[in-house]
C-alpha cells in the first residue's frame, strides 16, 4: 500500500488579469498592442469575475500548495497587478502556501521590468 503524499500541489499559470489602459501616455510603448489584443480577444478568454470562485474551489480540494508560474498580468500595468495580488492573497487566506515566479507578461514593458514591479507587488511571496 502506498503512503499518502504529504503535500498535494496545484500549478496555476496564465491567469492574465487584464485592465484596458485609456491614458494615451501609457500607450506609447508596446502596451498599445497588448491592450488591443486584450480588447479584441483576451477579455473573452480570461473571465476575471470567476477568479474568487476558482480560489475557493482550489482550496476545497484539500490542496495545500499553489505553484504559480507566471503571466499574472496581461500588460504589467498597476491595476492588473492589484487584481492579481488580490487573487493570490485570496488563495493564501484559504490556507494555501504560495510559491510563484513571474512570466513574460509580468515584465511586459521595460518600465515594469526596470522598476521590478512584480517583486514589489508580490514581495511577501518572492524568495
Amino acid at each position: 500500500m502506498q503512503p499518502e503524499p504529504l503535500d498535494r500541489i496545484v500549478q496555476i499559470a496564465d491567469l492574465h488579469f487584464w485592465h484596458v489602459v485609456t491614458n494615451p501616455l501609457h500607450l506609447l510603448n508596446k502596451r498599445f498592442l497588448g491592450n488591443l489584443n486584450v480588447w479584441l480577444f483576451r477579455r473573452h478568454e480570461f473571465v476575471m469575475s470567476r477568479a474568487e470562485e476558482f480560489a475557493r474551489h482550489v482550496a476545497a480540494t484539500g490542496i495545500r500548495v499553489a505553484l504559480m508560474t507566471g503571466d499574472f498580468t496581461s500588460t504589467a500595468n498597476r491595476e492588473e497587478y492589484r487584481m492579481a495580488r488580490a487573487f493570490v492573497q485570496g488563495l493564501k487566506r484559504e490556507g494555501l502556501r504560495i510559491e510563484l515566479v513571474p512570466g513574460n507578461h509580468d515584465v511586459y514593458t521595460f518600465r515594469a521590468a526596470r522598476t521590478r514591479r512584480f517583486e514589489k507587488y508580490f514581495a511577501e511571496f518572492v524568495p
